[in-house]
């Protein structure tokens, strides 16, 4: 687990030097017995590595007036354990609204959102070190879910080296006669980051 502590130490340091309005919008993090109380109503036990994150920062305060980009990474906010709370029950509304597979029902708990999908971890039913990453979002009015990351640490690491490296970087756009930087990413150079991690996650050397 010392490696996901590195992972989010370099966060900081990168969040608090070029993106400090961000920054500032961080919750502060949450007791490890604290999580247990928000997430005992849950049918399932989130992952250690879910409470070392929660423990870190408990997601960020949205602004009344959103003035800037919220993103964590790309396209996703890191969202209050409160508020995937809230997802988790709007999600199993949808399973019971929508003919959805069975393949598809795992114990999800979203992580990241955005307005048109999630980065949600696979709970268990007794405690595991970590949970799998997956991307949930509805096309066509069909639920997907695609296997993105093998855990937490391994999507963390890749967060630390885009923000690190440059992968991800900031882009002015005028809304409303407002100019906000836009968090966006270098594709080619993000497949090579998520490449290496993923592998060595499965105990592949890169040379």
């Amino acid at each position: 687990m010392q490696s996901i502590t590195k992972s989010l130490e370099k966060i900081s340091e990168f969040l608090e030097e070029d993106r400090q309005n961000l920054f500032g919008l961080m919750r502060a993090g949450l007791p490890y017995p604290e999580i247990d109380k928000v997430a005992e109503i849950l049918p399932f036990k989130l992952p250690q590595e879910l409470y070392q994150l929660y423990n870190w920062h408990n997601g960020i305060t949205v602004p009344e007036r959103i003035s800037f980009e919220l993103d964590f990474l790309p396209g996703f906010w890191f969202i209050p354990i409160e508020k995937s709370l809230d997802e988790v029950v709007r999600l199993e509304k949808l399973f019971e609204m929508y003919d959805v597979q069975e393949i598809h029902k795992k114990l999800w708990f979203p992580v990241f959102w955005s307005d048109i999908a999630y980065l949600a971890i696979a709970g268990d039913k007794n405690m595991q070190e970590s949970g799998r990453i997956y991307h949930l979002s509805w096309t066509g009015g069909e639920f997907i879910s695609k296997l993105e990351y093998p855990n937490l640490k391994t999507l963390l690491a890749v967060i630390a080296e885009c923000y690190e490296t440059g992968v991800y970087y900031t882009n002015q756009n005028i809304i409303a006669g407002q100019s906000i930087d836009f968090l966006q990413v270098d594709k080619m150079l993000f497949t090579q980051v998520r490449r290496k991690y993923i592998l060595e996650s499965l105990g592949v050397k890169i040379k």
